[in-house]
């Protein structure tokens, strides 16, 4: 029997922000498990990758770890793989931030364990040729990529068994071929099917498998630690290993570069993985998608043709989600404004490292950007790089221009304690009323959606929304504009099951002016549109003018109705705000007309109100509504809801705030109502 050749690659990554709880139980349940069990198979030698959060938490919370990880690394037992240290897809990044966050990685290892890496882990896999340049001039040798794209390039599934050289303009780097069906067996397959495909493997002639896993599979997945640590699957695993000593060697990626010899050359399609790009779809075509490929699944020959079904890119996660694509294009302003300094400020560019952590900015199954907690830490870290960069002084600055990258003109006004958004072309809303000192963005909400699920993942998330009627129609941002009747409730505004009688929300509103008036950021915005009334259409005017008193930690918002038609119009004017007060959202107490607080579960209707005040547990940071006129109010939670097998629970992504007055204006006349949004309690927040 000849000799097979194994690598056994394992990546351990939490996302910045993540709840110390759950590092725990990844590092109780999977971490130290893993590398424990390895280190009791003396034949077994890893290559490991490890992400920023989960070295900083072992290096303070668990120094068991790393003594024994230097022990395994002064045996040659393991190599360390560098990777973009904050986790950032390293493909969508400038190149000096790609370098810098490898550098970062590398920095760590070297001062650690006295370690220089010489191959990279792909986050979430995505690829890109011009990688390459940025490996090499790094001195990295190598990665990892999926076999999925060496078919999808016209390799066959029998020539993988290796590594290859792929080049960009002259650099050339190492890659090597994920085997998905080592995976298929490892941990959880038949241990007689796995000694069977490794015996099969070993009777060809200079073969070389590579299993390249996220650690969390291998114990921190739900049930997986009782099944591989608990139920003896490891050490069915280690047994085959032991077993097998004679003829299965097992290797680090460092040691096959200078014992054998590539397999020839070749060049990969970029982008993301197939499941990846699925997910990034818009829910209508991914469930397409999802049928389409399920019916090729039903050929018997479907393995020829499953690899070329793909769809879908990473920055199409950024056109489904718009929040990603606002903290996305919040750092991108940030970067542009350090750059502008002609400062080199560490701290702050490390700042703006962490806020590109990959997972905020994307949904799969469960998480990512549905947690408030992931997005809240990017907030955070964006945030403390403005505050650290000084960006704006005492006086205000105005700056119009197209922020989000959609064609459009953004109005932004920011100083050294405030930054606000509005999107006059988006319903002339507000995106971003952030707090600096506070590390806070109230708008930091998320609009609730359908997310199909994968048809061969029944297990995974299904619906957002739970179900339809959670589903919104459009953006959960501020400053909408509602035509609506009194009698609407407030189960019917928080399902989306009323009739909005205007065509204001999410529509274009025409910029009237924006300017910082002695000391005060004003901007005026109007529409002129549609309000149907007892069957026919007629003509309204919303002009609404906002301006940030008391160092921004006053909105004003003054708004004026016109009638335009030959009709009397009546109901109720309406505006909506969306409200992220802390990360864990279901501590949120409110208290209407300064009389006793409560905690804000359900929703709420009330009239002849002057003024709703809303504070996290903590009561660290608040939102105050008032009016000189009495107003209705509606307020609800926006709930996600997760399902998981048969379970579902709930995330409660935000508050929505509707303030209505009641209105009966003759044609050529109007009405004028204002709101005045407060925050107290402003502290100033450290990040660690």
């Amino acid at each position: 029997m000849k000799r097979l050749q194994v690598h056994l690659a394992f990546h351990h990554h939490q996302p910045v922000g993540n709840l110390p709880s759950v590092l725990e139980d990844c590092y109780t349940q999977c971490y130290f498990p893993l590398l424990k069990a390895m280190n009791d198979a003396p034949g077994v030698r890893l290559n490991l990758s490890y992400s920023a959060p989960v070295l900083r938490f072992i290096e303070n919370r668990h120094p068991e770890y790393f003594e024994l990880l230097r022990k395994l690394i002064e045996e040659d037992r393991v190599e360390l793989l560098a990777t973009g240290f904050y986790e950032p897809v390293l493909a969508d990044l400038p190149e000096e931030d790609r370098r810098g966050q490898l550098e970062l990685s590398m920095l760590w290892y070297r001062e650690r364990f006295n370690v220089i890496p010489r191959g990279a882990w792909l986050s979430e896999a995505v690829w890109d040729h011009s990688l390459v340049s940025t490996f090499r001039e790094l001195g990295l040798e190598y990665t990892i990529i999926r076999s999925e794209r060496f078919l999808q390039a016209g390799f066959s599934p029998a020539s993988l068994h290796g590594y290859y050289i792929t080049e960009y303009l002259g650099e050339t780097l190492a890659v090597f071929p994920n085997d998905e069906e080592l995976r298929g067996h490892m941990p959880f397959g038949k241990v007689d099917d796995l000694k069977s495909y490794l015996r099969r493997m070993a009777n060809r002639s200079g073969v070389i498998l590579t299993l390249a896993d996220i650690a969390e599979r291998w114990g921190a997945w739900p049930g997986t630690h009782q099944r591989i640590y608990k139920e003896g699957c490891i050490d069915q695993l280690i047994e085959v290993f032991n077993q097998s000593a004679e003829w299965l060697k097992f290797q680090c990626f460092s040691e096959t570069l200078e014992s054998q010899a590539p397999r020839g050359r070749c060049y990969l399609p970029g982008g993301v993985n197939i499941d990846l790009g699925a997910w990034s779809l818009p829910d209508e075509p991914r469930s397409r998608f999802y049928e389409a490929r399920k019916d090729l699944e039903l050929r018997h020959d479907a393995s020829r043709f499953l690899p070329f079904f793909r769809s879908g890119c990473w920055e199409s996660f950024r056109a489904r989600y718009p929040e990603a694509n606002l903290m996305n294009k919040k750092w991108l302003w940030l970067r542009k404004k350090m750059v502008a300094q002609e400062v080199e400020d560490k701290v702050a560019k490390d700042w703006l490292w962490q806020a590109q952590c990959n997972t905020a900015y994307w949904h799969g199954t469960s998480g990512g950007i549905y947690f408030p907690h992931l997005r809240q830490a990017v907030w955070e870290r964006l945030l403390s790089a403005q505050r650290r960069l000084e960006i704006g002084g005492e006086k205000w600055e105005l700056e119009e221009s197209d922020v989000d990258g959609d064609g459009l003109e953004e109005v932004l006004f920011f100083s050294d304690s405030i930054s606000i958004g509005f999107s006059p072309a988006q319903g002339g809303t507000l995106f971003e009323y952030s707090i600096i000192s506070a590390l806070h963005n109230f708008c930091n909400t998320l609009t609730r959606r359908h997310e199909s699920a994968p048809s061969n993942q029944p297990h995974a998330e299904i619906s957002s929304g739970h179900h339809d009627r959670l589903v919104d129609p459009y953006d959960r941002r501020s400053l909408h504009d509602h035509i609506i009747t009194r009698k609407v409730d407030v189960e019917s505004l928080s399902s989306n099951r009323y009739s909005d009688r205007g065509d204001f929300i999410g529509r274009p509103y025409q910029l009237v002016s924006s300017a910082v008036n002695n000391e005060v950021p004003e901007i005026v915005m109007e529409r002129e549109g549609a309000v149907q009334q007892g069957g026919t259409s007629q003509a309204l005017k919303i002009r609404k003018a906002i301006r940030a008193k008391d160092r921004g930690r006053l909105i004003q918002v003054k708004t004026d109705l016109a009638n335009k038609g030959k009709n009397t119009l009546d109901g109720v004017y309406a505006i909506e705000f969306n409200l992220s007060l802390c990360p864990q959202q279901e501590k949120v107490q409110v208290k209407l007309d300064d009389k006793s607080s409560r905690q804000l579960k359900e929703g709420i209707y009330a009239e002849d109100v002057s003024s709703v005040s809303f504070s996290n547990e903590k009561e660290s940071l608040g939102a105050r509504f008032e009016s000189d006129k009495k107003f209705l109010l509606w307020v609800f939670p926006l709930m996600t809801f997760q399902m998981l097998g048969e379970d579902s629970s709930g995330i409660v992504q935000g508050y929505t705030v509707i303030i209505g007055w009641p209105f009966d204006v003759k044609p050529g006349k109007g009405d004028e109502f204002a709101v005045r949004w407060n925050t107290p309690n402003v502290y100033h927040k450290k990040v660690d």
